[in-house]
């Protein structure tokens, strides 16, 4: 049973196939006929393998070897959920793509990885369909950006379970054409974070694209207190004027993630390495930057209701 197993949690890729393959050797993992594996363990990627690093085909090749020879799951990232959005025809318009091709740019370094080899391209798209939204047992939960159980109930309309890997969260592919609406919404809120809309005439920069500015933040949904302002919530490095930061932050778009809940891994926050450690015992962020000069970490699980800072791995 999937409760039982050890697993190693890794964070976001990004491409970085030479950071992952040290990362897998440090946590003990070795390479039998072509598959990364380990003799009492088992890995469990949070999702984003594509874009922006120089080794995607690299990255997936791993990862998706792991996968289907048992030795890893994974869930699908927004980064994925996004290409096979880019793939897909609208539901509400098939004349349109489910995702505007004028954000093909984000996924520049995927598209120059499969240069010249559509079928390989496609057999990856077709993976990643098969990838859970989010995963839950009754020991841990996954999912790539934020854990919401209104968000997941959803959802769940839209989905199947898998006995075979003793998981649920699969979508339905029919639902991957979505652009807006109650799935979408409540995807975006799974695998990209609640973003809190800003009042007119504040903005920041985007962490990635300095070029664009944002009016919605993401914010930092692990916290949890009464007294908590728009600051103290606000992604890093956004500087909220004091009129608006200073007021007091409402939770009330989802539901707060509370002490005795079993324990959660997701990644996609771009926190910096300096800051690698629990959000809470129970919330494990395992996104610590390696596509912006950071760290790639995995946490290592063994079965325990309150998590250890100690258990951080990293390369």
């Amino acid at each position: 049973m999937t409760g039982h197993t050890k697993f190693d949690f890794i964070g976001d890729i990004h491409g970085h196939a030479d950071v992952l393959k040290k990362l897998l050797t440090k946590l003990g993992y070795y390479k039998e006929q072509g598959i990364y594996l380990h003799p009492t363990r088992q890995a469990f990627f949070v999702g984003d393998f594509i874009d922006r690093g120089p080794e995607v085909s690299e990255t997936l090749e791993i990862v998706k070897n792991m996968v289907d020879a048992g030795f890893a799951l994974a869930v699908m990232g927004n980064h994925e959920y996004n290409f096979i959005q880019l793939h897909t025809r609208s539901v509400d318009d098939p004349s349109e793509w489910a995702r505007s091709h004028d954000k093909r740019d984000q996924a520049k370094t995927t598209f120059q990885a499969f240069d010249g080899k559509k079928e390989e391209l496609e057999m990856y798209i077709n993976w990643f369909k098969t990838l859970p939204i989010y995963f839950e047992t009754d020991y841990f939960r996954v999912v790539h950006a934020q854990w919401d159980a209104r968000s997941i109930e959803k959802i769940n309309k839209y989905c199947y379970s898998d006995n075979e890997c003793d998981c649920s969260g699969l979508l339905n592919e029919e639902h991957f054409g979505h652009r807006e609406g109650e799935v979408h919404d409540a995807i975006e809120i799974l695998l990209k974070g609640y973003e809190l809309k800003l009042p007119d005439g504040i903005k920041f920069q985007d962490k990635y694209d300095k070029k664009t500015y944002r009016e919605e933040m993401r914010v930092k949904w692990w916290l949890r207190g009464i007294n908590l302002n728009h600051q103290d919530v606000a992604d890093n490095g956004i500087d909220l004027p004091s009129e608006f930061g200073n007021q007091k932050y409402e939770h009330k778009a989802y539901q707060v993630y509370e002490v005795g809940q079993v324990p959660v891994f997701f990644g996609h926050y771009w926190l910096p390495p300096d800051q690698l450690g629990l959000m809470q015992k129970n919330i494990c962020c395992l996104d610590f930057s390696i596509a912006k000069g950071g760290v790639l970490t995995a946490y290592r699980y063994n079965g325990e209701r309150e998590l250890s800072g100690d258990n951080f791995v990293f390369v």
